[in-house]
């Protein structure tokens, strides 16, 4: 799923200040185009051989993050993953996560209510952890 094309990414870089690399761009579609949130893995097995090493996206990752143009997030399995900032709703969207496959999605706005006034510090992100549809078929099978 493309998100932004390549001239918008590049005005957004613009705007936050940043050149507008092939290693940034590259790095911006590669995570506007995936299907699910990626992690820094995901991304240098599919990154173009021109995208430099490991290392070199790892610090472009770090970097888009902390000017706020993705957002990092941990899902509860310890691995980072990034997604566009502003493009995957708010910082209270839930995140669901299969325990068995991997699978890994951005809930729809209003599936979960959070009551953050309810507790003493402030919440900043939501994580679903169970089976998804085609696991808890096969579950149920078995």
């Amino acid at each position: 799923m493309r998100v932004l094309a390549s001239e918008t990414y590049r005005a957004l870089l613009h705007r936050h200040g940043l050149r507008a690399t092939p290693l940034r761009l590259a790095t911006l579609d590669l995570v506007g185009s995936s299907s699910r949130p990626p992690s820094l893995s995901d991304l240098h097995a599919i990154a173009p051989p021109a995208a430099g090493s490991r290392a070199s996206l790892g610090r472009c990752l770090a970097e888009l993050s902390w000017r706020g143009i993705l957002r990092r997030t941990d899902l509860g399995d310890h691995v980072w993953r990034y997604t566009l900032a502003g493009v995957a709703g708010g910082s209270l969207a839930p995140w669901f996560t299969c325990t068995r496959c991997e699978y890994t999605a951005l809930l729809p706005a209003g599936t979960v209510l959070v009551r953050a006034r309810t507790l003493q510090a402030a919440v900043t992100q939501v994580n679903l952890r169970g089976l998804c549809d085609p696991c808890a078929k096969t579950q149920h099978r078995a």
